[in-house]
């Protein structure tokens, strides 16, 4: 209802509010860019309005790594760091792959199940693990290589792949497309 046109919830009319318009601008702006607002209200405590809009034709800092034998980008804003890979940390817990770092245990993101490819043992080669942060969530995600860190234009996934949510959009590498990795869908 507060996105309805007329619909105010001012006291009094004045030259800032009242008349019933801005939430319906903002709804507006929202479906032009593809946006979304998620309303919690606690009752006594206030509310908390979520906008999110989807990156389309943006550019970002991307890290790109190597995972068994495909290449991909991930947003560096995602990156908490990299840690070494060390195969007698590993563990399972609960049926989830996890890896003992400082005492904590940092859940691994199956990238076989999901990119179908996997970082080679490390007795084959040198592996890392990139933590990687979004809200409260992390995930550490076993890799072979760091290539480079670099700012990227990412497009829009291509329709045949949009139902995966894996994949944020697609970038240029050195003249090689490779997938950009929607880490907020990975963690959450």
């Amino acid at each position: 209802l507060l996105f309805i046109q007329g619909v105010s919830t001012a006291e009094s009319l004045d030259d800032n509010a009242g008349r019933g318009v801005g939430m319906n601008a903002v709804q507006e702006a929202m479906r032009l860019f593809n946006g979304n607002c998620k309303i919690e209200t606690e009752d006594g405590k206030g509310s908390s309005w979520k906008f999110t809009f989807s990156k389309k034709n943006v550019s970002l800092q991307c890290v790109i790594i190597e995972i068994g034998g495909i290449t991909v980008a991930i947003p560096e804003s995602f990156v908490e760091t990299f840690i070494e890979y060390r195969e007698d940390k590993k563990m399972t817990i609960k049926g989830t792959p996890a890896y003992n770092h400082n005492q904590t245990f940092l859940p691994l993101i199956d990238t076989e199940q999901l990119l179908e490819s996997k970082a080679q043992d490390a007795g084959e080669t040198h592996c890392n693990i990139v933590v990687l942060k979004y809200q409260n969530e992390k995930k550490g995600m076993v890799i072979n290589n760091i290539l480079n860190s670099v700012i990227l234009p990412v497009h829009p996934v291509p329709k045949a792949y949009r139902e995966v949510d894996v994949y944020q959009g697609v970038a240029l590498y050195n003249n090689t497309p490779l997938q950009v990795l929607n880490i907020e869908k990975l963690l959450l």
